[in-house]
């Protein structure tokens, strides 16, 4: 059978999700951010062909192929419009030189040696440097993985495999995740033992498929953005029956009661975020048009809502008069949207060197700061 890395990681996360992809070929709930990923990456692949063409692109290229992505999406929303561009021009803008692409959307279908079974997909670009032949794979997702999670990546493991049977041999295979919404890139490098382990991986899951005759759901954290849960039957049910959790007592010591008890309730409470969310919007649209709506014995309106803020100079002044000392940087932060903003309509009066330069240093000024987060990651057996 034909596997990749999308089928496998769809396989593991829920057997009943890839039943309904797979098997029954249902039809899929459009996720406005998977949409949006699809559009960035229609743009990257734009310029990436260019330079593998030996052209020489410019940043306004990636975004003006963006904007053509975009028009077809479907996708509207000026924030979500924002996002996207932002993740094109600041990734474009960042490539000085640019890299020496060999391929671009690179699509590969190779034989698993010693098997019947066929390895499909699609590597975003391949460039070729120093150390050789190295997969760069896009990503426009919120979270930031670890460098453990990035080098025991599946999918980057499985595009290294691809590339050693579709060109030639090396001492190492170089990855890089690009995770364009941070502006973070982070390499790996693997040995051909890892790639290997990986094929044999991808090939014993192929064959596991191959021979199943159950599918069970898997309900949890990820159910909240799969696109079949309003088909889901474990989903319906796990929503409905979530509140015999509320107080019941905790068994002294069963952590393993506790975290799956935990990672169920997790999953509900995203997948019911997520449909609140999608029954608001629906009331949203219709309060553009009224001023309010009664429905369901409930009353839907805008109400405004008032924030404070200080005119900066002015009570800069006011607090050193009355502390009678420098109180400049205890007070001062600047937004980062606003920064972006204001250097957006500056650059397009600036000459090209001059607008390249200003935001060079916006960027050295900047602080980014990282906050530790629990997770909660599936063990695999």
């Amino acid at each position: 059978m034909n596997i990749s890395a999308t089928r496998i990681n769809r396989w593991e996360s829920c057997r009943l999700a890839y039943k309904f992809h797979y098997i029954d070929m249902m039809p899929q709930a459009r996720a406005d951010h998977l949409e949006l990923g699809t559009v960035v990456h229609s743009a990257l692949e734009k310029v990436g062909k260019m330079l593998a063409e030996g052209k020489q692109p410019m940043t306004v290229d990636g975004l003006n192929a963006y904007k053509e992505a975009y028009q077809h999406s479907g996708l509207s929303g000026l924030t979500l419009f924002g996002e996207g561009q932002a993740m094109v021009g600041k990734y474009l803008d960042a490539q000085n030189p640019w890299p020496t692409v060999n391929h671009a959307e690179l699509g590969f279908n190779i034989s698993i040696p010693g098997t019947e079974h066929q390895l499909t997909g699609f590597i975003d670009r391949v460039d070729l440097t120093e150390r050789g032949l190295e997969v760069i794979d896009y990503k426009t997702g919120h979270l930031i993985p670890t460098f453990a999670e990035v080098n025991a990546s599946l999918q980057l493991r499985l595009y290294a495999a691809a590339l050693r049977s579709l060109y030639w041999p090396q001492k190492a295979w170089p990855a890089r995740l690009v995770l364009l919404r941070h502006g973070i890139e982070q390499t790996v490098t693997y040995t051909d033992r890892d790639l290997d382990e990986a094929l044999d991986y991808a090939a014993v899951t192929a064959t596991q498929i191959e021979l199943a005759k159950e599918y069970p759901a898997n309900v949890g954290a990820a159910c909240a953005n799969c696109p079949f849960r309003t088909n889901c039957h474990a989903y319906i049910d796990a929503t409905k029956q979530s509140a015999e959790a509320w107080g019941r007592d905790l068994a002294a010591g069963d952590l393993d009661a506790t975290a799956k008890e935990r990672e169920r309730l997790v999953g509900v409470i995203k997948a019911l975020t997520t449909r609140k969310d999608e029954l608001e919007e629906a009331i949203r649209v219709e309060l553009e048009n009224v001023p309010e709506i009664h429905a369901g014995g409930m009353r839907y309106r805008f109400s405004q809502v008032a924030s404070v803020s200080y005119p900066g100079p002015q009570v800069v002044e006011l607090l050193q008069r009355a502390s009678g000392r420098d109180v400049m940087w205890d007070v001062v932060s600047v937004e980062k949207s606003k920064v972006e903003a204001i250097a957006k309509e500056l650059k397009k009066s600036l000459p090209e060197n001059e607008a390249w330069a200003l935001e060079v240093s916006l960027e050295a000024l900047a602080e980014t700061r990282y906050s530790s987060r629990f997770t909660a990651t599936k063990v695999k057996p």
